[in-house]
């Protein structure tokens, strides 16, 4: 079948990743992605020669740019068409009305959004979604049992909702003691310290603030205690007060390339999100470079650490600092049965396999 995927963007994001690793490893398909902006995801498509056709998106006239993509679906005649997130799935509810015959696949990434964490814009085109997946998607692709459940109560059609896990690489996520010494090494990290690592972008969802409070109280009493933060405008945690305690301690780094090698340094992954996590990805990759993980209950968290990671309770500091505390004593570092585990659930031919079962689905 021939595919054309349509995506706002393609920075570095769950949503991209799935996207890339779908076409990537999708050998039974050909692949179209038509997106409104770039960003690190385009590069990556390109390096494995994926069709990616960049349309630039007028903000202020919307309905202009439904011309663009209608030429485009006439000219390539896909299969099918998989949107992804709300504003894509909004765009084919017009598209559905030059195409009737298209079979349109949408996709939900996250758990519905609210005003806590979201724009009022979003809020609007999710509930103008939950109207339309009655009618114009096939079906509705979630990324987590979490994700279906809180878009059913807002009023997504049960029937056509479809629940597919993301999917991993074990070959990329894997232990490497070689990668971990040559990595401790460029950030002076010795082998004497415990290095916490938490890699997500700064944004009050992601609550950095509880993770350094916890670390804070800890440093107090283990001066070995190092932590790694990794992600988007991660420079901007530097004005937080509870940052200047233990700075000397705290490594803060943007996005990398191979953010594979930068599991195998840390001795403990912390994700202390407080909300709109769908599938957490990663928890998984943490678990297959045999890392131990602490989270809090967010989308399928629990799901995804089962017996072989800890919850702790959200925006509570001491609780999170008690369980890492734990982890330290105990000085338990490798998880070889939390890979087992995700190479057993959620490996990316898994993935791949389901997409195209609902695919080939009516």
């Amino acid at each position: 079948m021939q595919i054309l995927h349509l995506i706002s963007g393609l920075k570095s994001g769950g949503a991209e990743s799935v996207l890339y690793k779908l076409i990537k490893h999708d050998k039974l398909n050909s692949h179209h992605v038509v997106t409104f902006s770039g960003g690190f995801y385009l590069n990556q498509l390109k390096k494995i020669n994926a069709k990616v056709t960049l349309i630039e998106l007028n903000k202020y006239f919307f309905f202009l740019n439904l011309p663009k993509i209608i030429y485009i679906i006439k000219k390539t005649n896909p299969d099918l068409i998989q949107s992804w997130m709300y504003h894509a799935d909004f765009i084919t509810i017009f598209l559905k009305v030059f195409f009737k015959d298209k079979n349109f696949y949408w996709n939900l990434r996250n758990t519905s959004p609210n005003k806590k964490w979201s724009k009022y814009s979003t809020i609007i085109l999710s509930k103008i979604c939950a109207f339309f997946s009655k009618i114009v998607p096939t079906k509705v692709i979630a990324c987590s049992t979490a994700v279906a459940k809180q878009h059913l109560k807002i009023g997504y059609s049960r029937k056509k909702i479809k629940v597919i896990f993301n999917g991993f690489d074990a070959t990329q996520f894997k232990k490497n003691l070689s990668i971990r010494k040559i990595i401790r090494s460029n950030l002076k990290i010795s082998s004497n310290h415990f290095l916490i690592g938490c890699f997500a972008r700064f944004h009050p969802q992601k609550d950095h603030k509880s993770l350094l409070t916890a670390f804070n109280i800890l440093s107090k009493k283990y001066k070995n205690l190092k932590l790694l933060l990794i992600g988007d405008e991660i420079e901007k945690i530097t004005e937080e007060p509870e940052y200047h305690i233990y700075k000397k301690n705290i490594i803060i780094s943007k996005p990398l390339k191979k953010i594979n090698d930068m599991y195998n340094a840390i001795d403990l992954f912390v994700l202390p999100s407080i909300g709109y996590e769908g599938f957490p990805n990663v928890l998984a990759e943490a678990m297959l470079c045999e890392k131990y993980c602490l989270s809090t209950d967010v989308g399928d968290s629990r799901k995804i650490l089962n017996k072989y990671g800890k919850i702790f309770k959200k925006n509570k500091p001491k609780d999170l600092k008690n369980k890492i505390k734990d982890f330290y004593i105990r000085k338990k570092l490798l998880n070889k049965s939390g890979r087992r585990y995700i190479q057993k659930n959620f490996l990316i031919n898994k993935m791949v396999k389901r997409y195209n079962l609902v695919w080939n689905s009516k």
